[in-house]
């Protein structure tokens, strides 16, 4: 995949209203889409020059000496009037990978994340009671067994 660029492929996930954006050698990119990981087999497989190019493109040279030195590393990269992604550079079985998870610009509602109203309220303390609570019931769902932390 020569001349990737990755604004293109950020504003491609947006459209695509993926969370996240996997780039990984040798396949192509891969969108998280409502939680199912799929590969988008219409563009073609990156190359270890492609992550390359990529990471130059959205890191400093800061970021980049701190990912040689520590073989790891994550940082923010905004796109003007798109949106704002937390980015993480790894080794992968000896290749660089990139993601990129999208942190909107405009913060969801309650009613858009089709929250209960009861937290429409300023009572913080009642909205981290019920969020600290949906938490761990959804942890007992996800996590059946002896991890019930329910009852902790």
């Amino acid at each position: 995949m020569q001349n990737v660029n990755v604004d293109e492929l950020l504003k491609l996930m947006i459209d695509k209203d993926a969370s996240d954006l996997h780039l990984t050698v040798p396949g192509p990119p891969v969108f998280r889409i409502h939680g199912e990981l799929i590969p988008q087999e219409d563009l073609p497989p990156l190359t270890a020059i492609d992550i390359v190019s990529m990471l130059e493109q959205v890191s400093t040279q800061e970021h980049r000496d701190t990912f040689r030195e520590e073989r790891e590393l994550d940082f923010a990269y905004s796109v003007s009037g798109l949106a704002r992604f937390r980015v993480n550079v790894l080794l992968q079985r000896g290749t660089m990978s990139l993601a990129f998870r999208i942190v909107p610009f405009e913060i969801p509602s309650i009613d858009e994340l089709g929250l209960p109203q009861i937290l429409q309220g300023t009572d913080s303390q009642a909205k981290r009671s019920y969020l600290g609570n949906r938490h761990c019931w959804q942890w007992q769902v996800d996590h059946s067994g002896s991890h019930d932390r329910s009852s902790q």
